[in-house]
Protein backbone atom coordinates (compact mmCIF):
# COMPACT_ATOMS: atom_id res chain seq x y z
CA UNK A 1 0.00 0.00 0.00
CA UNK A 2 1.25 3.18 -1.04
CA UNK A 3 1.55 6.20 1.39
CA UNK A 4 0.98 9.21 0.13
CA UNK A 5 2.78 12.48 1.83
CA UNK A 6 3.97 16.28 1.13
CA UNK A 7 7.36 17.69 1.12
CA UNK A 8 7.50 21.82 1.09
CA UNK A 9 10.76 22.79 -0.26
CA UNK A 10 12.17 26.63 0.10
CA UNK A 11 14.45 28.11 -1.93
CA UNK A 12 15.51 31.69 -1.90
CA UNK A 13 17.43 34.09 -4.78
CA UNK A 14 18.43 37.41 -5.39
CA UNK A 15 14.95 37.81 -7.17
CA UNK A 16 12.38 36.06 -5.24
CA UNK A 17 11.93 36.42 -1.11
CA UNK A 18 11.05 32.43 -1.13
CA UNK A 19 9.37 30.12 -3.28
CA UNK A 20 7.30 27.33 -1.98
CA UNK A 21 6.63 23.83 -4.18
CA UNK A 22 4.98 20.76 -2.85
CA UNK A 23 6.16 17.51 -4.02
CA UNK A 24 4.09 13.97 -3.68
CA UNK A 25 6.18 11.26 -2.35
CA UNK A 26 5.07 7.76 -2.81
CA UNK A 27 6.47 5.18 -0.48
CA UNK A 28 9.30 6.88 0.26
CA UNK A 29 10.44 8.05 -2.76
CA UNK A 30 10.86 11.51 -4.02
CA UNK A 31 9.03 12.40 -7.55
CA UNK A 32 12.55 13.65 -9.09
CA UNK A 33 11.07 15.00 -12.50
CA UNK A 34 8.92 17.54 -10.43
CA UNK A 35 11.37 18.72 -8.35
CA UNK A 36 14.10 19.29 -11.33
CA UNK A 37 10.95 21.04 -12.97
CA UNK A 38 10.60 23.25 -9.74
CA UNK A 39 14.38 24.53 -9.76
CA UNK A 40 14.58 24.89 -13.48
CA UNK A 41 11.43 27.41 -13.18
CA UNK A 42 12.81 29.33 -9.90
CA UNK A 43 16.24 30.03 -11.94
CA UNK A 44 15.11 31.39 -14.98
CA UNK A 45 15.11 34.69 -15.28
CA UNK A 46 12.33 37.08 -14.47
CA UNK A 47 11.18 39.15 -16.97
CA UNK A 48 11.55 43.26 -15.33
CA UNK A 49 8.83 44.68 -17.24
CA UNK A 50 6.38 42.33 -15.57
CA UNK A 51 4.16 44.08 -12.94
CA UNK A 52 4.92 41.25 -11.03
CA UNK A 53 8.52 41.89 -10.64
CA UNK A 54 9.84 42.69 -7.17
CA UNK A 55 13.24 44.33 -6.97
CA UNK A 56 14.39 43.56 -3.45
CA UNK A 57 16.47 46.61 -3.70
CA UNK A 58 14.16 49.18 -3.69
CA UNK A 59 11.84 46.41 -1.10
CA UNK A 60 14.92 46.26 1.49
CA UNK A 61 14.67 50.19 1.57
CA UNK A 62 11.02 51.20 2.39
CA UNK A 63 11.02 47.68 4.58
CA UNK A 64 14.00 49.33 6.75
CA UNK A 65 12.51 52.47 7.57
CA UNK A 66 8.76 50.68 8.59
CA UNK A 67 10.62 47.85 10.48
CA UNK A 68 12.36 50.64 12.46
CA UNK A 69 8.96 51.82 13.70
CA UNK A 70 7.75 48.11 14.36
CA UNK A 71 9.98 46.78 16.27
CA UNK A 72 10.03 49.60 18.54
CA UNK A 73 9.89 48.67 21.94
CA UNK A 74 5.75 49.37 23.17
CA UNK A 75 7.01 50.62 26.19
CA UNK A 76 9.08 53.16 23.85
CA UNK A 77 6.31 54.07 21.28
CA UNK A 78 3.89 54.51 24.21
CA UNK A 79 6.34 57.09 25.26
CA UNK A 80 6.47 58.97 21.96
CA UNK A 81 2.34 58.85 21.80
CA UNK A 82 2.64 60.62 25.09
CA UNK A 83 4.50 63.27 24.24
CA UNK A 84 2.68 64.09 21.60
CA UNK A 85 -0.63 64.37 23.73
CA UNK A 86 0.59 67.07 26.06
CA UNK A 87 -0.95 70.15 25.84
CA UNK A 88 1.95 72.75 27.42
CA UNK A 89 1.96 74.79 23.93
CA UNK A 90 -1.05 76.09 24.58
CA UNK A 91 -2.27 77.41 27.97
CA UNK A 92 -6.04 78.09 27.25
CA UNK A 93 -6.22 74.38 26.53
CA UNK A 94 -3.81 73.15 29.08
CA UNK A 95 -6.41 75.15 31.69
CA UNK A 96 -9.41 73.62 29.99
CA UNK A 97 -8.12 70.24 30.24
CA UNK A 98 -6.66 70.45 33.97
CA UNK A 99 -8.25 73.25 35.68
CA UNK A 100 -5.27 75.23 36.50
CA UNK A 101 -2.19 76.61 34.68
CA UNK A 102 0.92 75.65 34.03
CA UNK A 103 3.06 77.46 36.34
CA UNK A 104 0.98 76.26 39.06
CA UNK A 105 1.11 72.29 37.87
CA UNK A 106 5.58 73.21 37.58
CA UNK A 107 5.38 74.21 41.12
CA UNK A 108 3.66 71.43 42.63
CA UNK A 109 5.39 69.01 40.33
CA UNK A 110 8.65 70.43 41.58
CA UNK A 111 7.56 69.83 45.28
CA UNK A 112 6.83 65.84 44.08
CA UNK A 113 8.97 65.40 41.50
CA UNK A 114 11.91 63.75 43.32
CA UNK A 115 9.37 61.18 45.36
CA UNK A 116 6.78 59.86 42.65
CA UNK A 117 10.14 59.38 39.63
CA UNK A 118 11.29 55.79 39.23
CA UNK A 119 14.70 54.62 37.76
CA UNK A 120 14.60 52.20 35.17
CA UNK A 121 14.90 49.47 35.22
CA UNK A 122 15.76 45.80 33.28
CA UNK A 123 11.50 44.57 33.04
CA UNK A 124 10.75 48.44 32.27
CA UNK A 125 13.05 50.63 30.70
CA UNK A 126 10.48 53.46 30.07
CA UNK A 127 8.83 54.02 33.81
CA UNK A 128 5.71 56.13 33.93
CA UNK A 129 7.43 59.60 34.14
CA UNK A 130 6.52 62.48 37.11
CA UNK A 131 4.35 64.71 34.38
CA UNK A 132 2.67 61.71 33.12
CA UNK A 133 1.70 60.53 36.90
CA UNK A 134 0.83 64.07 37.91
CA UNK A 135 -1.37 64.82 34.43
CA UNK A 136 -3.08 61.69 35.55
CA UNK A 137 -3.88 62.72 38.75
CA UNK A 138 -5.59 66.01 38.09
CA UNK A 139 -7.54 64.34 34.94
CA UNK A 140 -9.21 62.12 37.70
CA UNK A 141 -9.62 64.95 40.22
CA UNK A 142 -11.31 67.38 37.52
CA UNK A 143 -13.48 64.89 36.16
CA UNK A 144 -13.82 61.77 38.55
CA UNK A 145 -13.79 59.94 35.98
CA UNK A 146 -13.14 55.83 37.01
CA UNK A 147 -9.55 54.21 36.28
CA UNK A 148 -10.52 52.38 33.82
CA UNK A 149 -11.80 55.14 31.76
CA UNK A 150 -8.14 56.75 32.05
CA UNK A 151 -6.46 53.90 31.28
CA UNK A 152 -7.82 53.98 27.62
CA UNK A 153 -6.92 57.87 27.68
CA UNK A 154 -3.32 57.30 28.69
CA UNK A 155 -2.97 53.98 27.61
CA UNK A 156 -1.92 52.96 30.98
CA UNK A 157 -3.24 50.13 32.51
CA UNK A 158 -5.96 50.86 35.25
CA UNK A 159 -4.11 48.95 37.94
CA UNK A 160 -1.20 50.84 37.57
CA UNK A 161 -3.38 54.26 37.92
CA UNK A 162 -5.34 53.20 40.66
CA UNK A 163 -1.50 52.61 41.99
CA UNK A 164 0.20 56.43 40.95
CA UNK A 165 -2.89 58.07 41.91
CA UNK A 166 -2.50 57.24 45.51
CA UNK A 167 0.79 57.51 45.83
CA UNK A 168 0.93 61.49 43.86
CA UNK A 169 -2.12 62.53 46.59
CA UNK A 170 -0.39 61.36 49.14
CA UNK A 171 3.10 63.18 48.09
CA UNK A 172 1.19 66.33 47.40
CA UNK A 173 -0.01 66.17 51.20
CA UNK A 174 3.36 65.03 52.60
CA UNK A 175 4.97 68.13 50.86
CA UNK A 176 2.93 71.16 50.66
CA UNK A 177 0.30 70.65 53.66
CA UNK A 178 2.58 71.88 55.90
CA UNK A 179 3.42 74.85 53.63
CA UNK A 180 0.32 76.09 52.72
CA UNK A 181 -1.95 75.46 55.88
CA UNK A 182 0.66 75.22 58.20
CA UNK A 183 -0.82 74.69 61.64
CA UNK A 184 -1.61 78.37 63.73
CA UNK A 185 0.91 79.91 65.58
CA UNK A 186 -0.06 82.99 67.98
CA UNK A 187 1.32 85.39 65.61
CA UNK A 188 -0.39 84.15 62.92
CA UNK A 189 -3.77 84.37 65.08
CA UNK A 190 -2.84 87.64 66.26
CA UNK A 191 -2.90 89.10 62.43
CA UNK A 192 -6.40 87.25 61.98
CA UNK A 193 -7.87 89.08 64.97
CA UNK A 194 -6.76 92.22 63.35
CA UNK A 195 -7.68 91.68 59.92
CA UNK A 196 -11.24 90.82 60.99
CA UNK A 197 -11.66 94.04 62.85
CA UNK A 198 -9.85 96.59 60.40
CA UNK A 199 -11.55 94.44 57.23
CA UNK A 200 -14.69 93.54 58.61
CA UNK A 201 -15.42 95.88 61.65
CA UNK A 202 -15.66 92.42 64.04
CA UNK A 203 -13.72 92.58 67.38
CA UNK A 204 -11.87 89.43 68.59
CA UNK A 205 -12.46 87.05 65.87
CA UNK A 206 -9.91 84.79 64.72
CA UNK A 207 -10.90 82.79 62.07
CA UNK A 208 -14.44 81.82 60.63
CA UNK A 209 -15.99 78.27 60.25
CA UNK A 210 -18.58 76.96 58.00
CA UNK A 211 -18.97 73.94 55.51
CA UNK A 212 -19.15 73.29 52.19
CA UNK A 213 -20.62 69.86 50.53
CA UNK A 214 -18.14 68.48 47.81
CA UNK A 215 -19.94 66.33 45.15
CA UNK A 216 -19.34 62.86 44.66
CA UNK A 217 -20.69 59.82 42.46
CA UNK A 218 -22.44 57.72 45.36
CA UNK A 219 -20.15 54.50 45.93
CA UNK A 220 -21.24 51.06 45.49
CA UNK A 221 -23.37 49.59 49.10
CA UNK A 222 -23.12 52.94 50.61
CA UNK A 223 -26.61 53.59 51.17
CA UNK A 224 -27.94 57.33 52.16
CA UNK A 225 -24.58 57.91 54.06
CA UNK A 226 -23.04 60.03 51.26
CA UNK A 227 -26.84 62.03 50.51
CA UNK A 228 -27.19 65.24 51.52
CA UNK A 229 -30.34 67.72 52.30
CA UNK A 230 -29.40 69.42 49.22
CA UNK A 231 -30.84 65.98 47.11
CA UNK A 232 -27.50 64.78 46.30
CA UNK A 233 -24.37 62.62 47.33
CA UNK A 234 -21.41 64.61 48.65
CA UNK A 235 -18.47 64.56 51.50
CA UNK A 236 -17.93 67.45 54.05
CA UNK A 237 -15.37 69.90 53.68
CA UNK A 238 -15.26 71.41 56.98
CA UNK A 239 -12.74 74.62 56.77
CA UNK A 240 -11.85 77.64 59.37
CA UNK A 241 -10.64 80.47 57.02
CA UNK A 242 -8.97 84.00 57.76
CA UNK A 243 -10.56 87.70 56.87
CA UNK A 244 -8.69 87.23 53.87
CA UNK A 245 -10.58 83.79 52.88
CA UNK A 246 -7.30 82.02 53.38
CA UNK A 247 -7.32 78.34 54.94
CA UNK A 248 -6.71 78.29 58.70
CA UNK A 249 -7.54 74.47 59.38
CA UNK A 250 -9.24 71.86 57.38
CA UNK A 251 -11.25 68.60 58.25
CA UNK A 252 -12.62 66.77 55.25
CA UNK A 253 -14.23 63.83 53.71
CA UNK A 254 -17.14 63.45 56.09
CA UNK A 255 -20.23 61.84 55.44
CA UNK A 256 -22.87 64.38 52.91
CA UNK A 257 -25.74 63.62 55.50
CA UNK A 258 -24.04 64.90 58.74
CA UNK A 259 -24.34 68.27 59.73
CA UNK A 260 -21.54 71.23 60.26
CA UNK A 261 -22.26 71.24 63.97
CA UNK A 262 -21.86 67.11 64.46
CA UNK A 263 -18.63 67.09 62.07
CA UNK A 264 -16.88 69.54 63.75
CA UNK A 265 -17.55 68.48 67.30
CA UNK A 266 -15.96 65.06 66.57
CA UNK A 267 -13.22 66.81 64.60
CA UNK A 268 -9.48 66.61 65.21
CA UNK A 269 -10.37 70.65 65.38
CA UNK A 270 -12.36 70.76 67.85
CA UNK A 271 -9.98 68.61 70.11
CA UNK A 272 -6.82 70.81 69.75
CA UNK A 273 -9.41 74.09 70.73
CA UNK A 274 -10.90 71.98 73.78
CA UNK A 275 -7.16 71.33 74.81
CA UNK A 276 -5.76 74.34 74.16
CA UNK A 277 -3.41 73.77 71.42
CA UNK A 278 -5.29 75.79 68.49
CA UNK A 279 -3.48 79.24 69.56
CA UNK A 280 -6.13 80.90 70.18
CA UNK A 281 -5.60 84.37 72.15
CA UNK A 282 -6.10 84.98 75.53
CA UNK A 283 -9.17 87.20 76.05
CA UNK A 284 -7.80 90.82 75.82
CA UNK A 285 -10.74 94.21 75.82
CA UNK A 286 -12.99 95.25 72.84
CA UNK A 287 -10.85 97.74 70.54
CA UNK A 288 -11.96 101.55 72.36
CA UNK A 289 -13.94 99.76 75.44
CA UNK A 290 -12.67 98.47 78.77
CA UNK A 291 -15.08 95.46 77.99
CA UNK A 292 -12.98 92.09 77.85
CA UNK A 293 -14.20 89.45 75.88
CA UNK A 294 -12.56 86.41 74.86
CA UNK A 295 -11.35 85.62 71.23
CA UNK A 296 -13.58 83.81 69.43
CA UNK A 297 -14.66 81.66 66.08
CA UNK A 298 -17.32 83.26 64.71
CA UNK A 299 -19.67 80.44 62.78
CA UNK A 300 -23.31 80.45 61.50
CA UNK A 301 -26.47 79.14 63.50
CA UNK A 302 -25.69 75.53 63.12
CA UNK A 303 -22.83 75.38 65.65
CA UNK A 304 -23.85 75.48 69.36
CA UNK A 305 -22.47 78.73 71.53
CA UNK A 306 -19.48 78.61 73.46
CA UNK A 307 -16.96 80.70 75.05
CA UNK A 308 -14.84 80.28 71.49
CA UNK A 309 -17.57 79.45 69.14
CA UNK A 310 -19.45 83.01 68.22
CA UNK A 311 -22.43 82.43 66.23
CA UNK A 312 -25.24 84.98 64.59
CA UNK A 313 -29.03 85.44 66.05
CA UNK A 314 -31.15 83.18 64.53
CA UNK A 315 -33.78 84.75 61.44
CA UNK A 316 -36.47 84.06 63.25
CA UNK A 317 -35.54 86.33 65.80
CA UNK A 318 -34.23 89.49 63.84
CA UNK A 319 -37.52 89.07 61.82
CA UNK A 320 -39.00 92.04 65.03
CA UNK A 321 -35.95 93.32 66.45
CA UNK A 322 -34.09 95.37 64.59
CA UNK A 323 -30.80 95.37 66.77
CA UNK A 324 -30.04 91.94 66.26
CA UNK A 325 -30.76 92.36 62.82
CA UNK A 326 -28.59 94.66 62.62
CA UNK A 327 -25.90 92.84 64.80
CA UNK A 328 -26.24 90.31 62.49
Amino acid sequence: MEVKQELTIKEENKYFLDTTCKVEIYANKVDVAALDTFKSEIKEEPNRESPDYLDLKEVSIKTEIEDETKLMPFEEKQQNEKVERRLFQNEEKFREYFRLCMDLFETVLRYIRDDITKKPYKKRQHPISAEEKLSVTLRYLVTGASFRSLAFQYRIHHSWISVLVKEVLENIESRTLHIYIPEPSKGQMKTNVQDFYYLWNYPNCCASIDGKHIRILCPNKAGSLFFNYKNYHSVVLLALVDARYRFVAIDVGSYGRKGDAGIFSKSVIKQKIDNGNFNIPSPSNIPGTNIIQPHVILGDEAFSLTTTMMKHYPQSQTTYDKTKAVYN
